[in-house]
């Protein structure tokens, strides 16, 4: 077998009887020759799997149904050679037309078919492959005294499916191009969709890089006040726990929601937690879990009564007389104040505490060590909130808490809301 292996050629009888010229050397060129669809073999296929169909094989009674089950049974691409308008329409769905005389079928005729080469496409030779047979059948109506009844039925048959064939043939051309338009625009409008996609994308990155960058001037050009809230104003008022932010602690963050969860559940009170920021600060903001919910200047009551856990920069006086006036119930208020200001933003805090990370400042800021949480090892003169190395052996959520909340400051904060909340 030829290595160099271009084509399957499948010459049928019907079509051996058509051609004139000598087809031995075809071989040699590349081309394999076979009798039918059946011949074609795995080890063909895996040198080429274009195959080469001439007109004259759909003669055969069984043609069409074996180009079907053959195209969908083997990977190949079929190309059909004639000069049969109507017949070539009619399989340009099952691959790729050549318009050539049989007849004269030689190496350079297949390779231009192969290619689609259309500039060696014979334009003369057009004929309708049944005009032979038309011409037969109508001979046939004319000369009734000639042919029996059942020779004339087989003619009338004959032309009234010729003539639905032509019709077909007609509805096909027209139906093929509305196909095409209608792949122009379905090309054209999904191009079109692309391009909306694309620039309803870019518009939405804009928009959120826009809102981003609006809250965040708002943050930065929100007026920072600090003016003190008498607390006497609001008789209904929860009980106040005030942590002063001196120096961020290390794990602060698990030291506030250690203290939320010990209130909520072993004191069985509802409890939130207002941090706040200064404008020029507002960066700290960000840095804050996310269960945080960060209010802007302009928001809704039920952003205030529906978290725990609430942010705010810069101007709280509006917030803070929503959670004063308390028509909810709040049972307490954690304040943790990251303002600047050395004094408090509300008068008569019901349980005040400093938080100093380093406890040798605590003389310099003028703080009492009796209400003021460091960081560092445990001892008895400071309220202590530690590096614990235990972090990396607790498995759970709940072992973690009940760790950090045996610790001795939590049980010194937990004491003194209790004391404070007996005398109320």
């Amino acid at each position: 077998m030829t290595k160099n292996i271009i084509a399957i050629l499948l010459l049928d009888p019907v079509s051996r009887k058509y051609i004139k010229t000598n087809i031995t050397e075809l071989g040699l060129m590349g081309i394999i020759i076979v009798n039918n669809f059946n011949e074609i073999t795995d080890e063909m296929l895996k040198s080429t799997n274009n195959v080469i169909i001439l007109e004259s094989y759909l003669q055969n009674v069984n043609s069409y149904s074996d180009i079907r089950l053959f195209k969908g049974l083997l990977d190949i691409k079929l190309t059909f050679m004639g000069v049969d308008d109507v017949l070539l329409d009619t399989l340009k769905e099952y691959g790729n037309v050549f318009r050539a005389d049989i007849t004269m079928l030689d190496f350079e005729m297949l390779q231009a078919a192969l290619f689609q080469d259309n500039a060696l496409e014979d334009t003369s030779a057009i004929k309708h492959y049944y005009n032979d047979n038309v011409t037969f059948a109508k001979n046939v109506l004319q000369n009734e005294d000639v042919f029996d009844t059942q020779i004339q039925n087989l003619a009338h048959e004959f032309l009234s499916v010729y003539t639905e064939m032509l019709r077909f043939s007609q509805d096909l051309k027209e139906l093929r191009v509305n196909h095409y338009e209608l792949q122009d625009i379905a090309a054209k409008l999904s191009k079109d969709h692309a391009l909306l996609t694309a620039d309803y994308a870019s518009m939405l990155k804009n928009a959120v890089t826009l809102n981003k960058g609006l809250r965040e001037y708002e943050r930065i050009m929100s007026q920072d006040i600090y003016s003190k809230i008498p607390l006497h104003n609001y008789p209904n008022k929860p009980l106040i726990i005030y942590l002063k932010e001196v120096e961020e602690l290390i794990h602060q963050n698990s030291f506030i929601e250690t203290l939320f969860e010990m209130l909520r559940l072993q004191g069985r009170q509802s409890v939130k937690v207002l941090r706040l920021v200064d404008g020029n600060n507002c960066r700290k903001v960000k840095a804050l879990p996310d269960y945080y919910y960060r209010i802007r200047n302009q928001f809704l009551v039920s952003d205030i009564t529906t978290n725990d856990f609430i942010a705010k920069v810069g101007d709280y006086s509006d917030i803070l007389d929503i959670l004063l006036t308390n028509k909810t119930g709040l049972d307490i208020l954690i304040i943790v104040d990251c303002k600047s200001h050395d004094d408090t933003i509300v008068s008569g805090a019901s349980v005040y505490i400093n938080l100093c990370r380093n406890r040798n400042n605590i003389m310099a800021y003028d703080l009492k060590a009796d209400n003021t949480i460091v960081n560092g090892d445990e001892d008895e003169e400071h309220l202590v909130w530690g590096h614990y190395a235990e972090y990396d052996e607790l498995m759970s959520k709940e072992e973690r808490f009940l760790f950090l909340s045996s610790r001795p400051v939590m049980q010194t904060v937990f004491d003194l809301y209790r004391l404070v909340a007996t005398s109320i």
